[in-house]
């Protein structure tokens, strides 16, 4: 809130300074900063569980590497470190089921609606023998079925 607070009394200084077409074009690239910042983060936060989980499951990162570049590696490995890294985002549970409310909120905003439904639909309710194998085939079909992905921050 600190850092709103600064904001606001920036444009307030600002108003008295500048026309208001000069503070509405100062204010959205603000907004554009703060949201990259955001982006930036999310990007940060899959990289350090990826490093986590690359210790913790004991996958080769070669493998990894090739699933970032987009190669679809069916490793037992591969799935452990997939599961590990929806698990710790907190978007597959222990026991395999999806939380689709925070998927839904953690899909690029490059989708179209029709995109999203699509997404949610065919892929969130994929099932598997494991809590593994179901977050690695929702995986291969988002990456299937999606022209965006997460994958290059792995």
């Amino acid at each position: 809130m600190h850092c709103l607070d600064r904001i606001y009394s920036l444009a307030l200084m600002l108003l008295k300074l500048f026309k208001m077409k000069q503070i509405i074009v100062f204010l959205s690239f603000i907004v554009i900063i703060i949201v990259e910042g955001f982006i930036d983060n999310q990007a940060e936060e899959i990289k350090e569980v990826s490093r986590a989980c690359i210790n913790s499951t004991n996958v080769d990162p070669a493998l990894v590497k090739r699933v970032k570049d987009g190669d679809i590696v069916d490793d037992p490995k591969v799935k452990e470190f997939v599961a590990c890294v929806l698990q710790k985002m907190n978007l597959q549970n222990a026991d395999g089921t999806f939380n689709v409310e925070l998927i839904k909120s953690k899909l690029p905003s490059g989708l179209s609606e029709s995109e999203r439904n699509n997404i949610m639909q065919k892929c969130v309710t994929k099932v598997g023998t494991s809590a593994a194998d179901t977050a690695w085939l929702a995986y291969k079909c988002y990456r299937d079925d999606s022209r965006l992905n997460f994958s290059e921050n792995l």
